[in-house]
């Protein structure tokens, strides 16, 4: 079984139209989103180590936790704001991260709808559960 802990079980996008066009609003039994993070990154700064910080308003540097330099070296994630994604192959059973990048304010309410139907989806599907 293939899941994400594997290397390649990831994709990478530079925006967020590229992600909607290789995932359409469709197929949840497919790909199921079911977590979401949004990492707003600015003023980064790379050492002489390698190591990212963001610049403080006074000018020193505050440094990158681990995960996000795992983030912007690995995935791509740059200054801005960067979502990443949480999706299940269900009839797979994959579990896949998935990194975007360059997302712009402009496209907040569009990812919020987006993610609001994976949401309904999930309440859908628990529905006989609930009390």
């Amino acid at each position: 079984m293939r899941n994400y802990l594997q290397e390649s079980m990831h994709m990478v996008f530079n925006n967020w139209e590229s992600f909607k066009k290789e995932f359409p609003l469709q197929f949840f039994d497919h790909n199921l989103i079911y977590r979401f993070d949004f990492y707003e990154l600015t003023k980064l700064h790379k050492d002489e180590e390698g190591l990212w910080h963001t610049i403080l308003l006074d000018g020193r540097l505050d440094e990158v936790g681990e995960y996000e330099q795992f983030l912007i070296s690995e995935r791509g994630f740059v200054e801005g704001i960067n979502l990443q994604l949480s999706m299940i192959q269900q009839r797979k059973g994959n579990f896949m991260p998935i990194f975007i990048s360059n997302i712009q304010k402009d496209e907040l309410d569009d990812i919020e709808q987006y993610l609001k139907k994976h949401f309904d989806y999930i309440l859908e599907i628990w529905k006989p559960f609930k009390p």
